[in-house]
């Protein structure tokens, strides 16, 4: 990578809005390189960094 940063597309949610149908999991993640999360249609988009701060913590909910 070259300094860039990388953004997830509707593209890279397809699989996890394939497994929201099944409406069997208590929630979607998607972790990532970007800079700031966001949720898209009911999907948590998260930094990776944010991610092991909340797993380092004991916080991730």
């Amino acid at each position: 990578m070259t300094g860039m940063a990388s953004f997830v597309t509707a593209g890279d949610l397809k699989g996890l809005r394939a497994l929201a149908e099944e409406e069997t999991l208590k929630r979607l993640l998607c972790v990532c390189m970007e800079p700031s999360a966001r949720v898209v249609d009911g999907i948590r988009i998260l930094p990776w960094t944010e991610l092991v701060e909340a797993l380092s913590a004991g916080r991730f909910d």
